[in-house]
């Protein structure tokens, strides 16, 4: 369609005559023999006139029908464009919420979707994992070469068949802490052996540890970094990698701490442990990270050690016997010390 029209520059009081096309959902005008086509249109009726404006002619500038049978024709093209306009929105919002929608989900199911994986990718995560958080790390020993840690790993495959295959190691650290690789490794510190008060604690931690690797929370986790550092990348160019943000979220969430500390009241239980040694634990580890905002713990991806202490003193007994007792506590400190000792010789000699 096409309309005779009235072009005025913003600048000159004199207006200049123009054509205004409308041409597939928009409006082009051509004015000293240029073609421009008018984007974010707003328009205006007066009682004579209708006034258009847009952004590709300028900030003063406007185009003006007279025509009375071009105003009534015009009007009906713009309520059509401003029609299609939202329609083009609502798709592009539904799509964008759906997107949304999709990665929400598809976070939430994670967990559940670890199951779905293959066991043969996991010594590739593990040699990764070994790569980035423990390429210096020293093995002080390993349930191949201690008798106690293949009784302790012994003992929890005996209660649970799904652990077939785990393998513990202790690892010389300062941190009073144990972990999980993928490949069931349970990874545990010589720091918190050589804390440690009693057996059930060393046991009720691996028993926690063994949780995690029961469900693949471990999976879940390097699952959910693998996909936040894609939409990083996609979003921000990378930008929360470098900072160390996905490593910080690579932690278990909360849902999947609850869930390793009923798992090792449970085989604490089978193993007829009490759950005294995790209390003990945790008010070390309360001691040693008290908050002193409450806000904090609200965001902070365990469960505090308080409500983790008050947990495991609601599930305390007391058994009458075990298959463990203070002598392999005793030999695994022993592995600790000597190992220790063996290291700081090394370390002197090579000064």
């Amino acid at each position: 369609m096409q309309f005779n029209a009235n072009f005025f520059d913003g600048k000159n009081s004199a207006n200049k005559g123009c054509v205004l096309l409308y041409n597939d959902s928009h409006f082009i005008v051509e004015h000293n023999g240029e073609t421009i086509n008018l984007e974010k249109i707003n328009w205006k009726k007066t009682s004579t006139k209708i006034l258009l404006t847009s952004d590709s002619i300028g900030k003063h500038a406007y185009i003006a029908i007279d025509d009375t049978n071009d105003q009534h024709e015009i009007l009906k093209l713009l309520a059509r464009v401003k029609k299609n306009r939202s329609s083009w929105f609502s798709r592009s919002f539904i799509i964008y919420y759906s997107i949304i929608c999709g990665m929400v989900a598809l976070w939430c199911f994670l967990d559940s979707l670890v199951f779905l994986l293959p066991n043969s990718i996991e010594p590739w995560l593990e040699r990764q994992a070994r790569l980035v958080h423990f390429r210096n790390s020293e093995v002080l020993a390993n349930d191949s070469n201690n008798e106690t840690l293949r009784k302790i790993k012994e003992s929890f495959v005996e209660i649970d068949p799904s652990l077939d295959g785990i393998e513990i190691e202790i690892v010389q650290s300062k941190e009073l802490n144990a972990v999980t690789l993928p490949n069931k490794k349970v990874l545990i510190y010589s720091e918190l052996i050589n804390k440690a008060d009693s057996i059930e604690e060393v046991v009720g931690v691996l028993a926690h540890e063994m949780t995690h690797v029961k469900y693949r929370h471990c999976i879940a986790a390097y699952l959910k970094v693998s996909f936040l550092s894609c939409v990083d990348k996609i979003i921000s160019g990378g930008a929360l990698s470098e900072s160390g943000t996905l490593m910080y979220l690579l932690q278990f969430s909360r849902e999947n701490e609850i869930q390793a500390d009923d798992g090792a009241i449970k085989y604490l239980d089978q193993l007829q442990l009490s759950t005294k040694g995790m209390m003990q634990f945790f008010k070390k580890i309360k001691e040693k990270k008290s908050s002193k905002f409450w806000l904090l713990e609200l965001f902070n991806t365990h469960p505090s050690p308080h409500a983790r202490v008050t947990l495991f003193g609601f599930y305390n007994k007391t058994y009458k016997e075990s298959n463990f007792s203070e002598k392999d506590l005793s030999k695994l400190k022993g592995v600790c010390t000597v190992k220790s000792k063996q290291s700081k010789k090394t370390t002197n000699t090579s000064l």
